[in-house]
């Protein structure tokens, strides 16, 4: 059994050249006020259960809020509450296989109220099953799963919406001798739309945007494909991956060429909408990790890292506020 309370309180400068006695020519600072209380009850039982072996089970409440403060007044405040519970079956090894089944449920509760309340009080009720294998064949591993979620979404002046997201995976790891491993991931994952895709209207100050969503939305899925290459030496350790996936109704805010009216004072927002369209993302990742020095001085290693994704839309279109390719070499001292 634990609980937990999470207290913060932090705040932002306010914007230069505004003449403010709070934040001495800073503007006017925002500030915010956080509480997070938690409470989980988490058991288990290992023995002979049929052909299970061991039962697992947890189920927490959470209850969350925030007030956004903009100088003195209440700007905006945020309220969530949610129940959450799962629990998992594992089954006696069969053969190579061992694996576990188990059911996820939770009910959380979404409001703001205030200047950002761009989204409607919302109640998300969703359950979820789950079944997951692994099989050890020596050289050769092998891994299955597969997942159904029942996601229903109430918001206060809007109609229902019901979701039923199917997730499929399978993957292969090959050790052809002591050093390489070449390793084979697909899968195929669907998710239901957030709360702010499906109901925002309003400015999101977070954003600096007035962001609008579209009921109508459906699942999203993305189905993938990741090729790994991964060598293990005595002094160097490598990893290389290279993956597709395809998107059907990728979801992503959209710019419209168009802006709010400003209010005296204050600077216009450009208008952004969620929608979804087929997408397309490529991407590598690599990474070298090699000891150059280990004696009575310490070990130091050096370690040259990258990645880049390159995605578009259907039709040929950059997916907007996509992350920039990385790359970057450190070194490291251990004594």
């Amino acid at each position: 059994v634990s609980l937990s309370r999470f207290d913060n309180r932090y705040g932002n400068p306010g914007e230069p050249g505004d003449e403010d006695p709070i934040t001495k020519g800073g503007g006017e600072a925002v500030v915010l006020d956080m509480l997070q209380d938690r409470a989980e009850l988490k058991g288990g039982l290992n023995g002979n259960l049929w052909i299970f072996d061991g039962l697992r089970f947890g189920v927490a409440n959470t209850q969350y809020e925030h007030t956004e403060f903009e100088g003195e007044e209440v700007g905006t405040r945020f309220e969530a509450e949610g129940v959450e519970g799962r629990v998992e079956l594992t089954h006696r090894k069969l053969g190579a296989w061992t694996g576990a089944i188990g059911l996820q449920a939770g009910d959380r509760t979404f409001e703001a109220i205030g200047e950002e309340a761009f989204v409607p009080r919302t109640n998300t009720r969703s359950q979820g099953l789950f079944w997951v294998e692994h099989g050890d064949f020596g050289a050769l591993q092998l891994d299955f799963g597969a997942r159904v979620d029942r996601v229903r979404t109430d918001a206060a002046g809007a109609p229902r919406r019901t979701f039923s997201p199917l997730s499929l995976s399978a993957g292969a790891l090959w050790n052809f001798n002591d050093q390489w491993r070449l390793s084979l991931n697909l899968d195929r994952a669907e998710r239901a739309p957030a709360e702010e895709e499906l109901y925002a209207d309003g400015p999101h100050v977070a954003t600096a945007s007035y962001e609008i969503g579209d009921a109508t939305l459906r699942e999203e899925r993305a189905d993938n494909i990741e090729l790994g290459l991964h060598f293990h030496g005595d002094r160097v350790d490598a990893k290389a991956a290279l993956f597709r996936t395809r998107f059907d109704g990728f979801i992503f805010l959209a710019d419209t060429g168009l802006s709010t009216l400003p209010e005296p004072g204050e600077d216009a927002l450009p208008i952004r909408v969620w929608t979804q369209s087929d997408a397309t993302f490529t991407g590598i990742e690599a990474e070298v990790d090699a000891t150059v020095y280990d004696g009575d001085a310490g070990r130091f290693n050096v370690r040259a890292f990258g990645d880049r994704v390159d995605a578009e839309l259907r039709g040929g279109d950059n997916v907007p506020r996509l992350a920039p390719g990385r790359f970057g070499v450190d070194l490291r001292w251990e004594a």
